[in-house]
């Protein structure tokens, strides 16, 4: 029960406002557990807590929970915050001039398991986004004048090691243009800076300026647990001459790039790109990824991630007609020794391998089994088999009465519980990709990435209406339909020399995506030239779905002017389809976001246009995209 208030009191309270900046609401005046008055004395001032005055991990804690520009403000209060606030600044770099901080959808918060004992622990930590020349150069110079002045020398004091602004995470996703990366005094400052990474555990380097004597300036590789490089101008290319498989283990990259050997020994996650051909392929993995720990380095790998190009196209790419050959005279010009290659390599058997991706790669049936021997492929959850194209050795008469073997086939029994699936399989005069999907025993997939491809070849063996029926069936088998969060298809049709996009057939598919229901996620080449029923129809009966991307000559629509202008803005390009964005999320409550081919669009109280969430929607609604992984 409240006890009366004397008349002063009252007065006060009454003509006291509250809930401004000098006289803030306190929660205690309006909420009290006890029901009891609370003293209040407006002379007396409260007891203040100063930040700096709180353990250092507390302070770093908090650090944390920040973003970059609010870090610079605090770590100016005082030197105690400085202290505490440099390690969040520098322990998470990534350098992308595509970065921007109004796009709230990237995170500047990334988590990671560091204990393999615990797999439902996930630390967080904060990273520091780079995106112009001035600030690259400036994190190069400072980086290296603050570990040369202080904390080379000061390591071994009884400062606890968290209070070190090591970089432990360095991610190079795409430098500023205004670089030049053929500047020499930039390369070099670029080889100190490598020097002072001490405790690195993540190196990702897309861009391709990267070179391999940077590995060399490592001061402790043994801490490397995630290496993804882009070596299309690396200088240890010019050094990977293509001599015979059994001479690729007589030159070490230490002769290359450094006077002491690379040693990964802890290696978790390799991804590699461009390899060009499998004899470089065995040369990169041999004298980069394994080295001297061929034992260990296959124990510890759970990602292994090789493409041939440095870009994800198919240029240079075999037609149709030359997959299938009597002899292998005519594939003389051709790589066909990638996973040989891999097979016989010092890697020993991967067991523990989670993720393996292929990109531009030819394949045979026979290769199957040197995978089967190199790969336990009951503990991948994740495959990826992007533009790999089959050849085969059989006679013509074979070819009339059926191609039944193909490396598919023969590594579908052996994958267990698969969870992320991307497959863009090029074959000629059979198609064995429906029939792995129908046969894939996995009953937690998540997310399907699928290419439908038909030519020439195909149709010798099948109707077009065939196909897709036989792809609609393999989509809804098993338990596909109640498992898949993430679905993207697209249907290619290989020509000479291009491969044609096409629509997804209104008869066809349509009624097969409306059974997936746990659909968060969606990527669809819609067929709206006449009619936009079946499109609309299904995506209102996809109660989860949250993101959309349509995309493909007739996604936007019939073509139109947008606003008009002369000059056109911006978002000229948004607002030519914004229209169709409209009559998606009328037809969906649920849907956050849409993409119509490369333009971004919101649900908020209206339509809003989004620029610089290409990268980020695309991990999103594909397989395979997130570099991490």
């Amino acid at each position: 029960m409240l006890k009366p208030r004397s008349g002063t009191q009252e007065t006060y309270s009454f003509n006291s406002p509250v809930g401004y900046a000098k006289k803030p609401l306190l929660p205690s005046l309006i909420h009290s557990s006890s029901q009891e008055k609370v003293e209040f004395h407006p002379h007396v001032k409260p007891k203040r807590i100063r930040l700096d005055t709180l353990p250092f991990e507390v302070r770093a804690k908090i650090a944390n929970e920040l973003s970059q520009f609010d870090c610079l403000n605090l770590l100016r209060t005082n030197k105690a915050m400085y202290m505490s606030t440099m390690p969040r600044l520098y322990q998470h770099i990534v350098i992308d001039e595509n970065y921007s901080q109004f796009n709230k959808e990237i995170p500047f918060k990334y988590y990671e398991n560091p204990e393999k004992t615990r797999p439902d622990y996930r630390k967080e930590h904060s990273c520091t986004f780079v995106k112009s020349s001035y600030n690259f150069r400036r994190l190069l110079t400072h980086y290296i004048q603050l570990y040369d002045t202080k904390f080379k020398y000061c390591e071994p004091s009884n400062i606890p090691t968290g209070s070190f602004p090591y970089i432990k995470t360095l991610k190079c996703l795409e430098l500023p243009d205004s670089l030049n990366t053929y500047d020499h005094e930039l390369n070099d400052q670029i080889s100190e800076f490598f020097t002072t990474l001490v405790h690195l555990r993540e190196l990702i380097w897309l861009n391709d300026n990267f070179r391999l004597e940077y590995l060399g300036s490592l001061p402790n590789t043994s801490s490397i647990r995630t290496l993804v490089l882009n070596i299309k101008f690396s200088n240890y290319l010019s050094e990977l001459s293509s001599e015979p498989p059994e001479h690729s283990d007589t030159e070490s990259i230490s002769s290359v790039s450094s006077s002491k050997p690379l040693t990964f020994a802890n290696i978790t996650n390799f991804q590699i790109r461009p390899f060009q051909n499998s004899t470089r392929l065995q040369r990169i993995i041999n004298n980069l990824l394994v080295g001297e720990n061929s034992a260990q380095v296959s124990q510890n790998l759970r990602v292994l991630k090789i493409a041939r190009f440095d870009k994800d196209v198919n240029v240079l790419v075999p037609p149709c007609g030359e997959l299938v050959s009597p002899n292998s005279d005519s594939l003389s010009d051709l790589d066909l020794h990638t996973i040989r290659a891999v097979s016989e390599s010092k890697l020993e058997y991967l067991a523990n391998l989670q993720v393996l991706s292929l990109n531009n790669c030819l394949v045979s049936a026979s290769d199957a089994d040197l995978l089967l021997k190199s790969v336990n492929l009951k503990n991948l959850k994740t495959l990826e088999l992007k533009n790999v194209s089959e050849y085969q050795r059989v006679t013509q008469a074979a070819v009339h009465e059926g191609i039944e073997d193909s490396f598919l086939t023969r590594i579908c029994d052996h994958i267990g519980q698969l969870e992320h699936l991307a497959l863009d399989f090029r074959e000629a005069y059979t198609d064995t990709v429906w029939l792995f999907l129908s046969n894939l025993k996995s009953e937690v997939l998540k997310s399907l990435d699928l290419i439908l491809r038909y030519n020439s070849t195909k149709l010798e063996q099948f109707s077009v209406d065939g196909l897709y029926q036989c792809y609609g069936q393999a989509l809804v088998s098993g338990t596909k339909k109640d498992t898949v969060t993430k679905l993207s298809i697209e249907i290619k049709q290989e020509n000479q020399f291009c491969d044609l996009i096409i629509p997804l057939p209104s008869n066809h598919f349509y009624r097969e995506l409306s059974q997936f229901k746990q659909l968060s996620a969606l990527r669809i080449n819609p067929n709206v030239s006449h009619d936009c029923h079946e499109v609309l129809q299904m995506v209102e009966s996809l109660p989860r779905l949250k993101y959309l991307d349509v995309f493909g000559a007739q996604a936007g629509g019939a073509p139109n002017l947008g606003l008009g202008m002369v000059h056109p803005t911006i978002y000229d390009d948004w607002f030519k389809v914004q229209h169709v964005a409209i009559m998606y999320f009328h037809h969906n409550s649920q849907l956050n976001y849409i993409r119509i081919n490369r333009c971004v669009f919101e649900r908020k109280d209206e339509v809003v246009p989004r620029d610089g969430l290409d990268a980020w929607f695309s991990q999103l609604v594909r397989v395979g995209y997130n570099v991490e992984m």
